[in-house]
Formats: structure tokens, C-alpha cells, sequence
């Protein structure tokens, strides 16, 4: 997380199918590429806890890629190609642990 910059649409999202809660956000990393992240909390006594045992963060990067997403089943999914000139676009997944 510390080496991304411009983030915005951050918010907080509970998933039913995961039945987990998450703080989503975008981001761009130090190339410039869009980076989707989310955080998992935990809930008590109406509390959002970010110190969740683990302390993961999982993020997708696109690689020409404008718009990156959680795939339902796991991993990362690119909606929107970025690059007309070719090349592949994907996202790359990533779980981490910050410091």
C-alpha cells in the first residue's frame, strides 16, 4: 500500500457470497497502472476492526488494463483493455501484508 498514490472510490462493502466485510478502494501504483485493493474487517458491536489477525491486503494491478475487479470465485478479472497498439491485458493478483 505504501507505494500507491491517487486513491479514490474507497468505500465500505459487505460480500454475502465471501460473508465477509471489505473497505474497497482504487489506487494507481509507482508505473502508473490502476490498482483495485480491499481490506478485510471485522465487525464488533457496530466497530469496523482493521486489525484483522493476518493483517492482509489483497489487490488486483492492471497491466493494460484500465479497469481491474475481484473475480467472483477469487483472483483478479480485467473488464476494459487498455492498450489499443496490443499486447495482453490482464490484472495481476496479489495478497500482501503491510508493514
Amino acid at each position: 500500500m505504501k507505494n500507491l498514490n491517487e486513491y479514490s472510490s474507497i468505500h465500505y462493502e459487505a460480500d454475502k457470497k465471501l460473508g465477509k466485510s471489505f473497505i474497497y478502494g482504487n489506487a494507481k501504483d509507482a508505473e502508473g497502472n490502476m490498482v483495485v485493493f480491499r481490506i478485510p474487517v471485522i465487525e464488533s458491536d457496530g466497530l469496523i476492526n482493521l486489525g484483522v489477525p493476518g493483517g492482509t491486503v489483497e489487490s488486483c494491478t492492471g497491466v493494460n488494463c484500465e479497469r481491474c475487479e475481484f473475480a467472483p470465485n477469487g483472483g483478479c478479472i480485467c473488464l476494459r483493455s487498455g492498450s489499443i497498439t496490443g499486447g495482453a491485458s490482464y490484472c495481476n493478483h496479489s495478497i500482501s501484508r503491510p508493514r
